[in-house]
């Protein structure tokens, strides 16, 4: 009862491990493959849509195409800035241009965001997953990142090694 024990504690830690690998990598790795960038939001302007946090997977997108209700980003100076597009319009010399904003914010941004700046629309949101992402990246969450692994290998060979000790005892005794 026990050996079946052990191994069916370590299948589902197999598993674990498996479906938790194939998660991360297909959550890095898909999104790129398709184009889409990921940006982690860093303030509560876009709040309840896109969390403090949260990753917005943008899209490229062709300025002509976007419209009032989109969710885009794009740069002011050395800042990236994800709000909505509230409304279509043109700059001061007829350019396309943009209004935008951020979905908790009161008022609409100051100026209009030249469709040069664009960088992207929002195709897909994962509240809280840069919390996660900057979480591994710090020093803590790199060594979990290695220990824990290294912890369930360990344990696992220490728990087949204790059961094969344990048959053997049995055949010897017996």
């Amino acid at each position: 009862m026990k050996r079946t024990t052990l191994r069916a504690a370590e299948a589902l830690v197999a598993l674990a491990t498996i479906l938790a690998l194939t998660v991360t990598v297909a959550f890095m790795v898909v999104p790129r493959l398709m184009g889409w960038q990921p940006v982690v939001v860093l303030s509560g302007s876009m709040e309840p849509a896109i969390p403090v946090g949260g990753v917005a997977f943008l899209a490229p997108v062709h300025p002509e195409k976007v419209r009032t209700g989109d969710v885009i980003s794009y740069q002011l100076g050395n800042a990236r800035v994800t709000h909505r597009v509230v409304e279509v319009g043109t700059d001061g010399q007829g350019a396309l241009a943009f209004r935008t904003k951020g979905d908790a914010n009161d008022d609409a941004d100051a100026g209009m965001v030249p469709a040069s700046q664009v960088q992207g629309r929002e195709v897909w949101v994962v509240p809280y997953a840069g919390r996660v992402s900057s979480f591994i990246r710090s020093r803590d969450g790199f060594r979990l990142m290695i220990f824990l692994p290294a912890l369930v290998i360990v344990a696992t060979s220490v728990f087949s090694i204790v059961a094969e000790m344990n048959k053997q005892r049995r055949k010897a005794a017996a």
